[in-house]
């Protein structure tokens, strides 16, 4: 992971730095051998704790300068449900819907959060979702280090996806999503390891059951990393291994939930019937998505650069909230215009580089599947898109990162800090006219309510 220049390999991108030799044998147990290599990679550890603590610090100033009050109601904010996930997250009683799909969320957070003392339960929420944020900043640098971009180039690329639309949206309220990102991030960093040393077994099934403990379909990235493992059939068998342990962790920690909170769903259960239909067949094939154009426009541009804001009619009311779905890339203003023409240039040369480029392969096919794998899940699921732009982040930023590791790197980085830029004035001003907004839904509400 040095940052000296690399020459051009024979077909033109390139070469990928050699992997570190591995330890002696006994001294990854050592103290000798983890103070030797904090020495070695204090640069790194200083960076990655540098970008997490601006993170962190981030979130905060973002939720001072914006407030709270959309935390209060469900649904308005991009069809998330604020109020239900902060009530799951720091209340006594746990809110059962969707509790089937995120089996082990309120296991994971209501515990510790409810254990803070004197903070009131939005600061001790916001608390969480900080360190939420630094972490997935932390791992997302880590891997973009190991599989070879240098240093520069991954503070830029942890840049690019800290001031993203999805990160300043999602990240500064209480939403399961950043903490998938997280989760999912963290099987990534196994696959980016173990490009330099053997992972165990049993830190794949503890990752991928975290993963599918927040949301069930993020299991997908754990699966893609055994499928892109295949090849003898001695992996093919550890990676079935694998792929059922998690399972039955997700199952036991989706059992635990359930005896602390009874009111909890458990993972297998269809879901609580609404409107004549299951809960969650609201969201297969809506027509409020708009079709695969929306959908894919939402997933992929409208992740990095917020367009312009809009409102509909939720369901089953007549009340309006807030969304994206349909708006235009780049529709929010002249510097989102700007950022979006630059990110579809940056996320181009990135899946090529993602398809022929220098990084370990199997760590390429693990973010193409898992990216892969999410659009084709959203063709089907989901209203509003958006909410699940945490989700596709972290994949959509490390396929873009893969151009710096190809010739064409110096225009990587142009179009990156280009984004960067622009679309930080976009989104901050496109989040502070969805607050504006969602004032003004709020007021309208209160206005035609008896009491």
């Amino acid at each position: 992971m040095a940052d000296d220049g690399r020459a051009p390999g024979p077909d033109g991108v390139d070469e990928p730095p050699a992997p570190p030799a591995p330890p002696p044998p006994g001294a990854a147990a050592g103290h000798a051998s983890h103070g030797e290599w904090a020495r070695d990679h204090r640069g790194d550890i200083g960076v990655a704790l540098l970008l997490g603590v601006c993170a962190a610090a981030g979130v905060l100033a973002v939720a001072a300068g914006f407030g709270r009050d959309h935390w209060l109601r469900n649904d308005f904010w991009f069809d998330s449900d604020l109020n239900r996930i902060a009530l799951t997250m720091a209340d006594s009683e746990v809110p059962p819907l969707h509790t089937n799909v995120h089996p082990a969320f309120a296991l994971f957070f209501n515990p510790l959060i409810r254990a803070i003392p004197v903070l009131s339960p939005f600061d001790r929420i916001l608390i969480a979702m900080s360190l939420v944020t630094a972490g997935w900043v932390v791992a997302l640098y880590a891997v973009l280090r190991l599989v070879g971009c240098r240093r520069l180039d991954s503070v830029v690329f942890v840049a690019l996806a800290s001031t993203s639309a999805a990160a300043l949206f999602f990240s500064t309220i209480p939403e399961t999503f950043p903490v998938g990102a997280l989760t999912m991030l963290l099987v990534v960093l196994l696959v980016a390891v173990e490009g330099h040393r053997r992972v165990p077994a049993v830190a794949y099934v503890v990752a991928g059951a975290m993963a599918m403990g927040v949301t069930v379909t993020n299991g997908l990235v754990l699966l893609a990393s055994q499928v892109a493992a295949g090849g003898s059939r001695r992996s093919w068998a550890r990676g079935a291994v694998v792929l059922v342990a998690a399972f039955l962790g997700v199952v036991v920690l989706s059992l635990a939930q359930n005896a602390l909170f009874p009111e909890s769903q458990f993972v297998l259960d269809p879901g609580v019937p609404a409107g004549g239909k299951f809960e969650e067949g609201h969201y297969l094939l809506a027509p409020e998505a708009g079709g695969p154009a929306w959908i894919a426009n939402a997933a992929l541009v409208t992740t990095q650069v917020a367009p312009e804001l809009r409102t509909r009619a939720k369901e089953f009311t007549e009340e309006r909230m807030i969304t994206f779905q349909r708006s235009a890339p780049g529709s929010g203003t002249v510097w989102g215009a700007v950022a979006a023409l630059a990110w579809v240039a940056l996320l181009g040369i990135g899946v090529w580089a993602l398809l022929r480029g220098p990084a370990p392969p199997r760590f390429r096919r693990v973010v193409g599947l898992t990216l892969l794998g999410q659009l084709v899940i959203h063709l089907v699921y989901g209203q509003e898109i958006f909410p699940y732009s945490m989700h596709f982040l972290p994949f959509l930023v490390l396929t873009a990162a893969m151009a710096s590791l190809t010739w064409l790197r110096p225009y990587a980085l142009v179009l990156a800090a280009v984004v960067v830029s622009a679309g930080l004035a976009n989104n901050l001003h496109q989040l502070g006219q969805a607050h504006a907004l969602y004032q003004v839904l709020d007021a309208q509400i209160r206005a035609t309510t008896p009491g």
